[in-house]
């Protein structure tokens, strides 16, 4: 089973225009319902694609952004950034999450058409940040679910996805309060594996 430095590495590196920097991939694996992992042995678990094969991975990313320039362009919409995560996809992850970075940050900039019901992921906060919006949680994200038998990596991996809401993950308006309150039950269930551990010492 891999550990959660090695989950991080592989998420970063084999879907760099998804997964930009450590909150994207805390976000995805504890708070998006779907996500392909589940709790086994202590650790979350890619079950759809458990081999993580970063080539095979890197190569359906490709075909992924060539699907979506293909239906941008049917649309008539602006195809440069998929020909630019083309482009820097034979280059290096590295490129393609700064290249991710700048259009998330042009995407927040752009007016939308009157009635439009696009719903952005990211905003800039009033001091130009980045932020993103905290996935609408219900009861089977994982974060509610931590196992008693967490490895003590993914538990610090828990609780930093926990510490990352009001910083870089911010509630959606109309959301925050059902939102918080599964995040006090997630923290409850934490705070009382640390504790029987404590107390096991």
């Amino acid at each position: 089973m891999p550990p959660y430095t090695q989950t991080k590495k592989y998420l970063m590196d084999a879907y760099p225009s998804l997964f930009v920097d450590e909150a994207d991939v805390l976000h995805h694996l504890f708070f998006v319902n779907g996500n392909g992992y589940e709790w086994v042995d202590g650790q979350l678990v890619d079950v759809c694609s458990p081999e993580q094969d970063l080539d095979a991975t890197r190569a359906q990313d490709k075909r992924r952004l060539e699907w979506e320039a293909k239906m941008a362009a049917a649309k008539g919409s602006d195809t440069r950034f998929y020909e630019q995560q083309l482009a820097l996809i034979a280059k290096s992850p590295a490129a393609q999450r700064r290249a991710e970075r700048q259009y998330r940050i042009r995407r927040c900039t752009q007016r939308r058409p009157p009635g439009s019901r696009i719903r952005d992921c990211h905003y800039l906060d009033e001091g130009g940040k980045l932020r993103r919006y905290l996935y609408p949680l219900c009861e089977y994200a994982d974060i509610l679910h931590v196992p008693d038998d967490v490895k003590s990596d993914w538990l610090k991996a828990a609780e930093k996805a926990l510490s990352l809401v009001g910083g870089p993950l911010v509630h959606r308006p109309g959301e925050t309060q059902r939102n918080k309150l599964y995040l006090r039950q997630a923290q409850k269930r934490i705070d009382g594996i640390k504790e029987k551990r404590h107390a096991a010492r």
